[in-house]
């Protein structure tokens, strides 16, 4: 029994001090990325405050559409969780992501979805994996349209259109593949058990046609949306430019985003969006300009809603324990 006890605290030190590490980790990084970019932080001054606030309560809108579609898609795994985790745990993860290279802040985010709902980590990957080819089949049919009402060069915008077609087909080739060769997927790979349950969560999302309808149609209007702050930020430059300029730029900055490398993909939308910006016939430096503003945005309304929900945890946690006090 003693024994029994002995590692039953070994393992609560052990997971003390894993949390005190990361937290650490996370502060640490946090202050270095504010520092190594203080020059973004310059471009609020670019803005008045109107400007501000109709520009961040579009993100903040476009924050609250990938929260559904977070919800949509647990709902088709089966799990049941409440609203309020639900939008604090993706408020906090947007929050983190933004200066946590790879992703990390997802390791968050699967632990406590885990914790409050029972989700298992494959089943987590596979959510990822499917929100991820939600995003991928909806913005590539959308950067399709737009192709065609910019002012390009046919024979780029047959290339393009071309490259993209040949994206989806490779996609949805490897997509049935990974179904159909399930078994032999299990034999070659290591982790066999952890990837069958990926595999079969993640074809529990995609052969959901009305969950991958919904969440594509949700994801597209929070695009559009993405287009309009995009255009609203030009204007504010003194760049006057068709919708559908802002609906390119918008395309290829999220295209971007799809795979998260660096803090927020610090610097690789930016590049993206200039080269973008060369296509159209215009300067490379405004895209890159419109990007750094956007990302000022999103750093900030991040910070508010990721700070606010963590102190929403906190304050729930306190209360839980208070009641169950009261019942002792």
């Amino acid at each position: 029994m003693k024994s029994k006890e002995l590692q039953q605290i070994r393992k609560q030190r052990v997971k003390h001090i894993c949390q005190v590490t990361l937290t650490v980790v996370i502060i640490a990084f946090g202050i270095k990325f504010i520092i190594d970019n203080k020059i973004l932080f310059s471009f609020i001054r670019t803005l008045t405050l109107g400007q501000f606030f109709i520009c961040s309560g579009i993100m903040l809108i476009n924050m609250v559409l990938a929260v559904i579609i977070d919800k949509v898609l647990l709902n088709a795994l089966k799990i049941d969780i409440k609203w309020f985790d639900i939008v604090t745990v993706t408020f906090i993860n947007s929050l983190l992501n933004c200066f946590l290279p790879f992703g990390g802040a997802y390791f968050v985010k699967g632990k406590y979805l885990k914790d409050k709902c029972g989700l298992s980590y494959s089943k987590f990957i596979a959510l990822t994996v499917g929100t991820t080819i939600v995003n991928f089949f909806a913005l590539i049919s959308e950067t399709m349209i737009v192709l065609w009402f910019i002012e390009l060069d046919i024979g780029k915008k047959v290339m393009l259109e071309c490259i993209l077609a040949f994206s989806v087909i490779v996609l949805t080739i490897i997509l049935k593949l990974f179904y159909k060769g399930n078994e032999m997927i299990i034999r070659i790979f290591p982790l066999k058990k952890q990837i069958c349950s990926v595999i079969d969560g993640l074809y529990e999302i995609v052969s959901n046609k009305k969950v991958m309808i919904v969440a594509g149609l949700i994801y597209a209007f929070g695009t559009f949306l993405i287009s309009i702050r995009f255009m609203l930020i030009l204007q504010f430059m003194g760049e006057r430019r068709a919708f559908s300029d802002s609906m390119f730029y918008q395309c290829a900055y999220q295209i971007s985003s799809l795979v998260v490398l660096l803090p927020g993909n610090i610097g690789i939308s930016e590049a993206i969006v200039g080269i973008a910006n060369n296509f159209l016939g215009s300067e490379f430096g405004i895209g890159v300009t419109v990007t750094m503003i956007n990302r000022l945005l999103y750093y900030i309304v991040c910070t508010m809603l990721g700070v606010a929900s963590g102190g929403a945890l906190f304050l729930r946690a306190v209360y839980e324990k208070m009641r169950i006090k009261q019942y002792l």
